[in-house]
């Protein structure tokens, strides 16, 4: 939207131009500027996006609410098995010693956390929780970097149509509900890309035994590491 000026949906899905899923012929192949999405960590990206000084948004969430969403939807796309429940699961989690998996947070955090403190002028960092609390302000920031004119008229229309509600519902229009089949396909989509969006909703989840162990986990893996990360609104 800030590329085009235009609070507009795209019309298409962001895993439709995801590093992970096409082979590089189809991803030249978009428009440009070309703009991509990955879950890679920096060892994972072609090398001509750094040769090339290619501008990278490296966006956070807290790890707690991160994993509250990952139960559902590693389930949801039948990576796990849909009994596990959520205790099973985090006492599991923090047993997870695979270190070059991309489900591994503490492995992909330590990987951009070393990256990035080399310096790296062309990459710029944002949180989750920041987005949510004044989106005005951190798309005011993002255009900054990505050198957009200044238009706050513009940054608050975006601010709308990307606010989680407005996104979960764009998310089932780009879906032909025409046949029943189609709206349940819709609906399931919809629900494992966009759960919550809540800030904190871990609490809900986490026991003050689990939430304990997980914070002494987080200070044996993370040593030397400070990213700051917020657990509530």
């Amino acid at each position: 939207m800030l590329r085009s000026g235009q609070a507009d949906y795209h019309g298409k899905e962001d895993d439709s131009v995801m590093f992970e899923f096409f082979p590089a012929e189809m991803l030249r192949a978009s428009p440009k500027p070309r703009i991509y999405n990955t879950h890679f960590t920096p060892q994972g990206l072609p090398k001509q996006t750094f040769d090339k000084k290619c501008k990278i948004l490296f966006l956070q969430r807290n790890p707690k609410d991160v994993l509250v969403s990952m139960l559902p939807f590693l389930q949801g796309h039948k990576f796990l098995d849909s009994t596990i429940k959520w205790n099973e699961f985090i006492s599991k989690y923090m047993e997870f010693e695979v270190e070059s998996s991309l489900l591994n947070w503490f492995y992909y955090t330590r990987e951009w956390y070393e990256f990035l403190k080399e310096g790296h002028d062309n990459i710029y960092c944002l949180s989750y929780e920041d987005m949510k609390e004044d989106p005005v302000r951190e798309i005011t920031k993002l255009a900054t970097f990505l050198k957009v004119e200044d238009n706050r008229d513009l940054f608050k229309d975006i601010a709308v149509k990307c606010s989680f509600q407005n996104l979960k519902q764009a998310v089932t229009l780009k879906v032909d509900t025409s046949s029943n089949s189609n709206k349940e396909a819709a609906k399931k989509i919809t629900n494992l890309t966009y759960r919550k969006g809540e800030v904190g909703d871990w609490k809900n989840y986490f026991t003050v035994a689990v939430n304990e162990q997980f914070d002494a986990l987080y200070a044996k893996k993370m040593t030397g590491i400070d990213f700051k990360y917020r657990y509530s609104n």
